[in-house]
């Protein structure tokens, strides 16, 4: 029977710029807007941020071109498929077409979803990322990374698609509370164990500074970290190698989230998940004790847990956690897969490896 080849091969430059502002916040977006040229805009904003910065962006937009918003109710469980038709729905009864632009104002979850409805609505839009939180300024506003949660795990329903830029206010970041600082900041702490030995002992010796949000820490804090993203993100966009190394702490992190029922903080799952994957690396011989110690004790200084009894879970979810780590996209065959440091600032040369169940629940029990 004839066989037909359909040949395409993409040369797309999806290169864009990451801002970091303050004052100058508003002629930035209006610059990268005016270069977008778009029909209309989209602003999906969540019931929390609307009321602390919603009134700033507006005035920035410019006048002439027809503005709908769109606020969802705050927290990672509206990180739903509903909550994706949802406003998909007003975008459609809005009547935006393909030259339309989507703008995320918040945190995480705000430009999870929204980047994911851009991937989809009309087969994609233009969408800009507007973080507000610090997690969302130094991690998941760049790479591409948009999804949504489901019951069978966190971001399992989701797709690559790459904003037009990233401009953040990090003046945004003084209506944050000191617990989602520390949110952010164990992902802060991840990108030094990753991949910056130097960065590491900056952020071991100025603890105060950096919790305070004193500027020039801040800005220090906040250009390492979307440096650090950035060079993994353009080695490997989709995943199939070196950008592995960003899942570290992140299996067992979503599957502390996942039993919660996402009541746990990101950063603070992750902040145990940490620990525990590096418990497993010491075990296996990879990671020296020193350097487990270093990274515990650089979580526990700015305030983030360290084991399951802090985050409030009982060891009657172990096994529900094991099973959400087999059903996790970085999985393979419903075996379990970590990205583990090797030392502080490096990661395993394979960027993932093969555990053991048995090391997993061995370990899981010492931090409960």
């Amino acid at each position: 029977m004839p066989e037909i080849r359909v040949n395409i091969i993409r040369h797309e430059d999806l290169s864009y710029n990451i801002y970091i502002c303050d004052s100058e916040f508003g002629s930035t977006l209006n610059q990268v807007i005016q270069s977008i040229k778009p029909t209309s805009l989209v602003v999906v904003t969540d019931s929390v941020v609307s009321k602390l910065h919603l009134r700033t962006l507006l005035d920035i937009l410019p006048k002439e071109i027809k503005t709908l918003t769109v606020q969802i109710p705050s927290g990672e469980e509206y990180k739903v498929r509903k909550t994706k038709e949802y406003i998909e729905d007003r975008i459609l009864e809005f009547g935006m077409d393909r030259k339309g632009l989507i703008i995320a104002l918040g945190g995480g979850v705000i430009g999870d979803v929204t980047g994911f409805v851009a991937s989809t609505y009309m087969r994609g839009v233009s969408f800009i990322q507007v973080p507000t939180t610090l997690l969302a300024m130094i991690d998941s506003s760049i790479g591409g990374k948009v999804a949504v949660d489901t019951p069978f795990g966190k971001n399992m329903i989701g797709a690559f698609y790459q904003p037009k830029a990233v401009i953040m206010n990090i003046d945004f970041l003084n209506t944050l509370p000191v617990e989602h600082v520390r949110n952010g900041l164990a992902e802060v702490i991840k990108h030094a164990i990753i991949s910056d030995e130097e960065f590491f002992y900056f952020l071991l010796n100025n603890k105060d500074e950096v919790i305070n949000l004193n500027k020039e820490k801040l800005v220090k804090v906040i250009e390492t970290s979307c440096m650090i993203k950035k060079k993994v993100v353009e080695n490997d966009e989709k995943e199939s190698g070196f950008r592995k190394v960003l899942n570290f702490g992140h299996t067992v992190g979503h599957a502390i989230e996942s039993v919660s029922g996402y009541k746990i903080l990101h950063g603070f799952a992750v902040s145990v998940g940490m620990v525990i994957e590096s418990k497993i690396s010491a075990r296996m011989g990879i990671l020296s004790s020193e350097d487990f110690e270093k990274i515990q004790k650089v979580l526990a200084l700015y305030g983030l847990p360290t084991n399951l009894r802090e985050v409030r879970l009982k060891p009657n979810v172990m096994n529900d956690m094991v099973k959400f780590m087999r059903g996790d996209k970085k999985s393979i065959s419903g075996e379990i897969y970590m990205s583990l440091p090797k030392k502080i600032g490096g990661m395993i040369d394979t960027f993932s490896v093969l555990i053991e169940e048995s090391l997993i629940v061995s370990v899981l029990k010492e931090h409960f």
